[in-house]
This record gives C-alpha cells, sequence and structure tokens, in this order.
C-alpha cells in the first residue's frame, strides 16, 4: 500500500480558466514544481499541467478541471 502525506490544501478557485490554489503546507513548496499527480482526499487523481507562484499560495491547472 503507497502511503501518501498531506503537502498542501486546496483553498479557492482562482480565475476563469479552471486554476485552483494550493496553500503549501511543507517548508519546500519547489516540490509542487515536479509533481505530474495530486491525489485528493476522495482518493481521485489530478493530473497536473501547471503550477505557478502567486503570492503566498501556488497556483495550479489540472487536465481534470
Amino acid at each position: 500500500m503507497d502511503k501518501k502525506i498531506v503537502i498542501g490544501a486546496i483553498v479557492a478557485p482562482h480565475g476563469v480558466r479552471g486554476e485552483f490554489r494550493i496553500m503549501p503546507l511543507t517548508e519546500t513548496p519547489d516540490i509542487f514544481l515536479r509533481l505530474e499527480h495530486i491525489f485528493l482526499e476522495d482518493g481521485s487523481k489530478l493530473s497536473i499541467l501547471a503550477v505557478r507562484f502567486h503570492k503566498n499560495v501556488l497556483l495550479v491547472k489540472a487536465k481534470e478541471v
């Protein structure tokens, strides 16, 4: 069984292009730049298309959104 670690929390949508904000809960938020997928609490998987920093959050674009 794969163990998963919480490294961020989705806090809000952003704009009208399907991006959403993630509040990083790690000391090294740069890890998000290397991720290909993120898993939600319900077990669903989102494929990451783009990540960028904006103020104190990350803006993420996922294929499924």
